[in-house]
């Protein structure tokens, strides 16, 4: 039996970076929101939220977490890396939706325009890097 305790789900202080990046967003999300509806197209939202998706503040400090946390609870396998991945891809979108939806009360539209490419939209880029940070960190050890 593994003397080391299992790494929790949701460890502390993720829920502080999903909490904050989930704010900046909701912020930047109303901006863009007050400008459609004036119909103004403002091409310095849309690289806004490209910079903010791809500025890699974001994700330096997910890296950071994920090395520490790795520290703390290695993951020993790709096999073991993948379900962490999958289950904090998974707690990060209800929190995301349930957040917009039922905390800010967001339409349904809304919500999901942060994820259209077409429009320039690129924060499902953090989602996948959330998805895919843990199995990055066995790569790299290994």
């Amino acid at each position: 039996m593994d003397a080391r305790p299992r790494a929790p789900a949701l460890s502390p202080g993720q829920s502080d970076i999903a909490l904050d990046r989930g704010m900046a967003r909701r912020s930047a999300s109303r901006r863009a929101q007050r400008h459609r509806a004036r119909s103004v197209v403002c091409a310095a939202d849309r690289r806004s939220d490209r910079a903010s998706a791809l500025d890699g503040n974001d994700d330096r400090l997910l890296a950071a977490y994920f090395l520490a946390l790795d520290r703390r609870w290695p993951l020993q396998t790709r096999a073991r890396a993948l379900p962490v991945g999958s289950g904090w891809l998974a707690l990060t979108a209800m929190f995301e939706f349930g957040l917009g939806r039922w905390v800010a009360k967001e339409d349904w539209s809304d919500l999901l325009a942060d994820y259209d490419w077409a429009h320039g939209r690129l924060w499902s880029l953090v989602l996948a890097w959330t998805a895919l940070g843990p199995l990055a960190v066995v790569e790299v050890r290994s």
